[in-house]
């Protein structure tokens, strides 16, 4: 009887949806970019809307009644967007089918597309789910629809069946060949411009002609986002008090769960993202009206009180009144005095800054393996290589590190070379030493991967030279340079890594390791470049005008000593170059090269007669003019920072080679295998029983050597013979005859073998003749200790003439194997743990190369 009432019901269910929508597909299946085979028009690949409907879905894998949901995100964009829920029916030739109501606005996902011009294309990405309990969810099938032919023709809705894939996860769990599902698909692009292109002449139809969607389509195809609404600028978060999403009003308390605008301060889940930009638009009033009413403002220590300890309604309006009235006093007395005028305060509030630093991102690029710190920055700007660029998603901080003023770029998705294009972004110059940090964050974790750092002094004097360059000298002229507007400064700066503040402390000095890539990262690597274009706007009114203040120092900075090194690494590359123009000038006079001296003794003659013979020293003063504008010449090209650069790294290669050491001065490395394989009577000496018994190996240097002072001559020929080095130690075992089949090695021994990691494999070749011979540390029966090859020295041994190795049959010491035993007595005072030891000269090893036996 059920199963009857089934079919009946599936029957009835079967004419009503039959009725609304043709399951029917026409063969053969059209393409959805079957219109790529044109290019697209760079200029519609805009900042818009993508409105995505899911009508009905037919041969799904999945029972009769089961509950059906899609789940459609825009890649490379973040997050997702859940539909309605919808139960699945039977059909007699399509198999099991879902269908949605499409009457409702709800059942229409519109998602941003943040885009820019270089961007790829979007893609939809729409997953069917299958639900068989409310907390447990399935993958069906998904597609991709790309948004090509939506940008191509804006405005338009495109309909269509669309093949679905099945999901890895539901093959795994059935087998056999399946028949794939398809879905019918309804989607539209909006662009955030009224202007929708007029180009009509296309196969597809609107909304109202595609389908029956009556009103709804007509209400949805309007909310199409407005040019002049901003972008919500997430940063991801730890919630500990209660909070929710605004969209889904899902819970955010947790570890790095939330999505925090930093300018609206709304609240988001990382699926609600792509959406939110519409819904609520950043900084609109219905966004100011969610973070009024969100819990976290009405779980505060004020509403709290008020719960706890209600005021009176009349001492509260006594309280409003008292304000009222003194706010009012207040205003009279600041109109009678004059003082209080709003335009006076903004005028003393502006009087207070020199200019406006203006400044436009374009596109950031980064680097999968950083390149070190003395790389030239010219040699990195023409990489286009993708494949060395790092993907991720990424977003731009300018800070001004005076005032801690801050703007941002909206997150790049997906990208090693982001694209930001973002607006201007303005900020007001107290004086000309502002510095200015930008900062390119992982949005996944918001730690900076690169920064770079601009002056205000260092912008206005690029921008000086370039106004040099167009209208000469008559520039600095106020009455010319004044009506000149400053033409923004296209810029690709290098970004570097391990920036700890400014200019005054450039990089952190520990070299920090990164947890996601284990690598070593060296501060002041590069890690990418930035493209920017800014300008500084110097307010000539506060500076020139009548009522000209005085221009604001620059705060004092405090005493740093990596700041301190920078300066005197300055001053000797300033006297070092001062050093070679009195070299230049003293080999112009020393008659090494005839020809030249003798061209500069006419000079200095011609000087002498043509002007004055006062002027004795008209030579030098001629070189040093020379020497200035050779140097003007080079910082007018961007020479003069390259050549300082250029200059510490000579002088930091001169200073490692004249520290370094001969090769010939190397201590050769040899090696000695030890392996410990059993025992006879071994027992107590006290009452001759059996116990635990096991082998500790070391090395002692100084075990023949009996005179004290023959021990500190050693010592201070070869440090490393000043105590015994321990090689390592077998396991215990209860026996009188043991025979031991491990042998640890020492945590000495273990600190070199991860210092030459090769070192051991090596060695091994070498001693037992064959490849393929690394060491098992775990189940490893011997072990393999390095040892240097003995030195000596005279007693002027610190010249290198003097210093020398000798042969490996001199060096000094035992390899000592000490029996260890352990009982319940020997712990007791009075008992010996130590049976005995076995002492093998080294030298008698290096004499036989092998020693073996009892």
């Amino acid at each position: 009887a059920k199963d009857g009432f089934l079919r009946e019901k599936i029957n009835v269910d079967n004419e009503k949806l039959q009725d609304a929508i043709n399951f029917d597909i026409s063969e053969p299946l059209n393409q959805w970019n079957k219109t790529s085979s044109t290019s697209l028009d760079a200029s519609k690949n805009c900042m818009g809307v993508v409105q995505v409907r899911v009508l009905a879905a037919q041969r799904l894998m999945c029972p009769i009644g089961s509950t059906v949901q899609p789940v459609t995100s825009l890649m490379p964009w973040k997050g997702k967007v859940r539909g309605e829920c919808t139960t699945a029916f039977g059909h007699e030739e399509k198999g099991v089918c879902v269908k949605w109501d499409t009457s409702s606005e709800i059942s229409c996902c519109s998602m941003v597309h943040a885009g820019r011009d270089t961007l790829v294309v979007p893609t939809i990405k729409l997953e069917l789910i299958f639900k068989p309990l409310p907390l447990l969810e399935f993958s069906m099938c998904s597609l991709q629809l790309s948004c090509y032919p939506l940008m191509k023709q804006q405005g338009n809705w495109k309909k269509q069946w669309c093949k679905a894939e099945l999901s890895d996860q539901l093959l795994e769990r059935e087998s056999g060949e399946h028949e794939s599902p398809f879905i019918l698909v309804e989607a539209a692009f909006f662009p955030a411009t009224n202007e929708i292109s007029e180009d009509n002449n296309n196969s597809e139809k609107q909304p109202s002609q595609a389908s029956n969607l009556t009103k709804s389509s007509t209400v949805i195809s309007s909310h199409v986002l407005k040019t002049n609404n901003k972008l919500h600028l997430f940063k991801l978060q730890s919630m500990w008090r209660p909070a929710q999403c605004s969209i889904c009003k899902r819970s955010l308390v947790g570890w790095k769960k939330a999505f925090r605008c930093e300018t609206c301060e709304i609240d988001c889940c990382k699926d609600c993202r792509v959406q939110i930009d519409f819904q609520i638009p950043c900084g609109s009033d219905l966004a100011r009206r969610v973070v009024e009413n969100s819990i976290q403002n009405k779980l505060t220590l004020s509403n709290i009180l008020t719960t706890i300890a209600p005021v009176d309604k009349k001492y509260e309006k006594q309280i409003i009144h008292s304000v009222q009235k003194g706010d009012t006093i207040m205003a009279k007395s600041s109109l009678s005095t004059g003082k209080g005028s709003e335009d006076t305060m903004k005028r003393k509030e502006l009087n207070k800054f020199i200019g406006q630093f203006r400044i436009k991102i374009d596109q950031a690029c980064i680097f999968e393996s950083f390149l070190p710190i003395e790389t030239n920055p010219a040699d990195i700007f023409d990489t286009s290589n993708q494949n060395s660029l790092k993907k991720g998603d990424y977003y731009l901080r300018v800070t001004c590190i005076d005032t801690s003023e801050t703007n941002r770029t909206i997150t790049v998705p997906s990208s090693g070379k982001s694209k930001f294009s973002s607006h201007e972004m303005v900020f007001n110059v107290s004086h000309y030493g502002a510095e200015y940090r930008m900062e390119v964050f992982d949005a996944y974790n918001n730690k900076p991967v690169g920064t770079a750092l601009l002056t205000a002094q260092a912008l206005l004097q690029l921008q000086r030279d370039r106004l040099i360059e167009k209208f000469g000298l008559f520039s600095f002229l106020p009455s010319i340079g004044n009506k000149i507007e400053p033409y923004p400064a296209t810029l690709k700066v290098e970004l570097r890594a391990g920036i700890k503040h400014g200019f005054e402390s450039t990089y952190s000095l520990p070299t920090k390791t990164s947890k996601s890539t284990k690598v070593n990262i060296t501060p002041g690597s590069i890690s990418g470049w930035v493209i920017l274009e800014a300008s500084f706007q110097q307010d000539f009114g506060n500076l020139y005008g009548q009522n000209a203040i005085e221009c604001p120092s620059k705060p004092p900075s405090k005493l740093d000593l990596e700041l301190f090194q920078l300066h005197i690494s300055r001053i000797f590359s300033l006297v070092r170059s001062i050093r070679e123009a009195f070299t230049l000038y003293y080999w112009l006079i020393s008659w090494d090269n005839p020809t030249v001296s003798i061209f500069s003794l006419v000079i200095f003659v011609w000087s002498c007669l043509r002007f004055n013979l006062e002027y004795i020293a008209c030579l030098p003063i001629i070189l040093l003019v020379s020497v200035m504008l050779l140097s003007a010449a080079e910082r007018k090209k961007g020479r003069l920072k390259q050549h300082f650069i250029q200059q510490q790294k000579e002088s930091c290669i001169k200073e490692i080679l004249e520290n370094s050491v001969d090769r010939s001065n190397f201590r050769p490395v040899g090696g000695i295998e030890v392996k410990v394989e059993r025992g006879r009577n071994l027992r107590s000496q006290e009452l001759g029983i059996s116990g635990s018994v096991g082998c500790h190996v070391f090395w002692h240097p100084l075990r023949y050597i009996e005179n004290e002072e023959d021990k500190k001559n050693f010592i201070s020929q070869d440090k490393l013979l000043e105590s015994r080095q321990d090689m390592g130690e077998t396991n215990f075992v209860f026996d009188a005859d043991p025979e031991w089949n491990k042998l640890t090695a020492s945590s000495e021994l273990r600190r070199m073998q991860r210092l030459s990691p090769n070192l051991e494999t090596l060695l091994l070749e070498r001693i037992r003749g064959s490849k393929n011979n690394k060491a098992d540390p775990e189940n490893s029966k011997s072990i393999l200790f390095p040892f240097l090859q003995p030195v000596c020295r005279k007693e002027n041994f610190k010249k290198k003439a003097n210093f020398g190795v000798e042969p490996w049959k001199s060096i000094q010491g035992a390899i000592v194997v000490q029996v260890r035993f352990s009982d319940v007595l020997n712990k007791l005072p009075g008992f010996k743990d130590t049976l005995g030891e076995v002492v093998i000269p080294l030298s008698k090893v290096m004499t036989n190369n092998q020693i073996s036996g009892w």
